[in-house]
């Protein structure tokens, strides 16, 4: 194989390698300024199809005391079914999570009902649903 051949090669598997890794994630955690943790009554509950929940997720309004309306962005359904979670105007959820600067939506972390707690999404705001979004550590 000549040198100029072997140089192809390695450019070749290097981009194909290159594209294995995913798409590009934040290196740093979300600044603080939008973590927030809400806590209050469910006033409103997504009543989407079925089929928008699961490409989308469900999604819940709160009313925490003496703040505005918050729209909190969950999780698919049979994500938050497996894990005992079902929700009805007037319960109390407490949600740790970051709010996303373009629309104003808490896109939930962790969400607590009662004495259930679920982790939703990672640090980076990787949903654990979904297995290959979420960065395995070694």
């Amino acid at each position: 194989m000549t040198s100029v051949a072997r140089i192809h090669l390695a450019l070749l598997l290097l981009v194909a390698s290159a594209g294995a890794c995913g798409p590009p994630r934040p290196p740093f955690p979300v600044p603080p300024q939008y973590r927030q943790t809400v806590d209050g009554p469910v006033v409103g509950v997504d009543r989407r199809s079925l089929d928008e929940q699961l490409a989308q997720g469900l999604r819940v309004t709160l009313q925490p005391t003496g703040r505005p309306l918050v729209v909190v962005d969950l999780a698919p359904g049979w994500y938050l079914d497996q894990h005992g979670l079902r929700f009805s105007e007037r319960d109390r959820l407490t949600v740790e999570g970051t709010i996303a600067p373009d629309d104003g939506v808490l896109r939930a972390q962790r969400v607590s009902k009662g004495t259930v707690s679920v982790r939703l999404r990672d640090e980076l705001g990787h949903p654990y649903w979904d297995p290959a979004a979420v960065p395995q550590s070694k």
